[in-house]
């Protein structure tokens, strides 16, 4: 009988330890997990920009940073999407928040002006600027950098093929227009 109760003793020790950890990573991947819609986010809130300004995404004279930042408020209502996968939130949506315009420092996307939805589908809209993010925000070695393209799709290009994708998205957006 003593055996039986240190056995169920053990075993409560042991369901209260795997408690515990249960909590802490899923605690971990709270961050991971509220990334993980920004590009799908971020890519509806420029297609609905566009669809309402004859098929163009925004653009401006302060760079890309400040173009994206016209989504907000009417269109990315908190402002979140636009830090990026490894910008501050927080301090994105302070920003925007203030009447501030948007500036590299406080996003992570490099967003592609001038496009237009009828462009080639193939055509980078965006990209995360820091190699080897996952777009849950998970940070993987050697992964490259994720991209959204016009299309909506979500795509890795490997760090050894960047280049040569970069090149590839310039003469497409030459040849579009």
């Amino acid at each position: 009988m003593t055996q039986l109760r240190e056995g169920f003793g053990i075993l409560k020790v042991f369901g209260a330890f795997l408690g515990v950890m249960a909590v802490l990573v899923s605690g971990c991947r709270i961050e991971q997990d509220q990334r993980l819609p920004l590009m799908i986010n971020l890519y509806s809130e420029l297609r609905q920009y566009a669809a309402e300004h004859g098929g163009f995404f925004p653009s401006g004279p302060g760079g890309d940073a400040t173009a994206l930042g016209q989504l907000f408020p009417v269109y990315s209502a908190r402002g979140k999407e636009l830090a990026g996968l490894t910008g501050d939130i927080n301090l994105a949506m302070r920003i925007l928040k203030s009447g501030k315009q948007l500036t590299t420092n406080q996003t992570s996307w490099v967003y592609v002006e001038g496009l237009r939805s009828t462009d080639n589908q193939q055509v980078a809209l965006f990209w995360e600027r820091e190699p080897g993010v996952l777009p849950t925000g998970q940070r993987v070695q050697g992964v490259g950098h994720t991209v959204m393209l016009l299309s909506g799709q979500v795509t890795n290009i490997a760090d050894a093929d960047w280049s040569t994708f970069l090149n590839a998205q310039q003469s497409m957006r030459g040849n579009t227009r």
